[in-house]
């Protein structure tokens, strides 16, 4: 049963999006959740819908687990109470354990998740100048404050920090990153022609695919920052860059002006806000200037200020979140390449 909590379009595309299942309809039917997600949605738009969807799942999760195994059956609400606490504190650590695989991090999510919640009541509570709720409230906030830490974060960071630490690294051979990078700029330069001939939706991915690695590769930094790059960001580079070359261009010498004539830096929003330079080559400038121009051939929305976009014709605002499929894919294919080289050399004469 859903809740009757009025929401906003944003909010109720999300929840329309989730997974149809029991997680999805223990999320639509519980308010504080749909409310939890309607303050992260006007918190952070729809530019994080993959985000809040897990958010949402985690906590409609938590709930399923603790009404399939316990005597509750009230909402998140009625179970953010001090009395209850200890349930919570068990059902959070049983949760994490009990799939095939520890979910290391997910106590820590659901802590900074319920945190967050009971802040919601806590306004709630002032607004209605309900007592009994506030007291409730803060009599969670402090049981958190006192125990939490001691009782579920401090063991989930210790467990993470020792899986990383026995994490085993492989790191590539200089001759395995040449031919990746030798292999896509090779595949972008034969990607790009077929694009300008004719925009489908499959050159278009294959194109935005294949420039999507080569910008990752060229500049060796987090596939997400490349992949969240706008087309605002990208305009607002390059027409700074020819204000700034009116300024210097006669001041550079030669190779100077070569290195500037052929590359562009563009500043695009990486993790925690931060500002994140991607430096552009010719063949990369290239690419982006195609995909940007027949954005809407590729059934594109109008909405999605991404350069490397989902082509499909959804309302969802979203970049292509595929960087690490994109590497893998390429890396396959390198691999499958040279296999195929092997086998040809050991062919007798």
């Amino acid at each position: 049963m859903e809740t009757t909590v009025q929401v906003s379009k944003d909010t109720a595309d999300i929840l329309a999006s989730l997974t149809d299942d029991e997680i999805s309809l223990a999320v639509k039917g519980d308010e504080l959740i749909v409310t939890f997600i309607a303050s992260l949605v006007e918190k952070y738009g729809k530019t994080k819908m993959d985000y809040l969807r897990q958010r949402a799942r985690q906590l409609g999760q938590l709930m399923v687990y603790v009404h399939d195994h316990t005597c509750f059956t009230g909402g998140l609400r009625e179970m953010l109470t001090p009395e209850r606490f200890d349930l919570f504190i068990d059902s959070v650590k049983k949760l994490s354990t009990s799939g095939q695989k520890e979910a290391l991090s997910l106590p820590l999510k659901l802590g900074h998740s319920v945190n967050r919640c009971l802040l919601l009541l806590k306004g709630e509570s002032i607004r209605k100048k309900d007592k009994i709720l506030k007291e409730n409230v803060e009599g969670m906030q402090l049981l958190m404050e006192l125990e939490w830490h001691d009782r579920v974060s401090s063991q989930s960071l210790k467990k993470l920090y020792d899986a990383k630490m026995n994490q085993k690294e492989t790191l590539p051979t200089t001759d395995d990153i040449v031919r990746l990078t030798n292999g896509v700029a090779m595949s972008l330069g034969i990607a790009l022609p077929a694009f300008k001939e004719d925009q489908t939706k499959e050159t278009g991915r294959a194109l935005a695919e294949l420039a999507l690695a080569r910008i990752i590769i060229f500049n060796k930094n987090r596939g997400g920052d490349a992949s969240h790059m706008k087309v605002k960001d990208y305009s607002e580079a390059i027409t700074e860059k020819s204000d700034e070359l009116c300024q210097l261009y006669g001041s550079l010498n030669d190779e100077e002006k070569k290195l500037v004539s052929s590359h562009v830096l563009v500043y695009t929003q990486g993790k925690k806000g931060r500002h994140v330079p991607v430096l552009l080559t010719k063949d990369m400038k290239e690419a982006v200037d195609n995909l940007i121009q027949h954005h809407s051939k590729l059934s594109i929305p109008v909405a999605n200020p991404y350069i490397f976009a989902t082509l499909a014709e959804e309302l969802k605002i979203k970049s292509m979140a595929m960087q690490s499929m994109v590497m893998q894919s390429m890396a396959s294919k390198m691999r499958e390449d040279t296999w195929k080289e092997q086998q040809e050399k050991r062919k007798p004469l």
